[in-house]
């Protein structure tokens, strides 16, 4: 799946004017490219939606094991805008 996804037509974001619903970002470093996709939007190209599914079910069905390898981690920060500034009190 991974190897078929032209990352580079991917957007960067695919979001929709709503509260509820679910959202994710995925981080995709592939050869020279490295991308970040935000979804909060029910209207994502197919494989992205058929990626985002297969890593939630991979996600369940794993079980940890101890590592010595090298692991990258990249922010969450960066998934949710900063808090508004607080009012001016006069």
């Amino acid at each position: 799946m991974l190897r078929k996804t032209d990352f580079k037509k991917i957007k960067s974001k695919y979001s929709e004017d709503y509260v509820d619903g679910s959202m994710f970002q995925i981080i995709i470093k592939k050869d020279d490219l490295k991308k970040k996709v935000f979804v909060h939007s029910y209207h994502i190209p197919k494989e992205l939606d058929s990626l985002s599914a297969w890593i939630y079910n991979t996600k369940m069905k794993l079980k940890l094991t101890e590592t010595n390898k090298k692991l990258e981690f990249e922010s969450a920060k960066e998934l949710f805008p900063p808090p508004p500034p607080p009012p001016i009190l006069q």
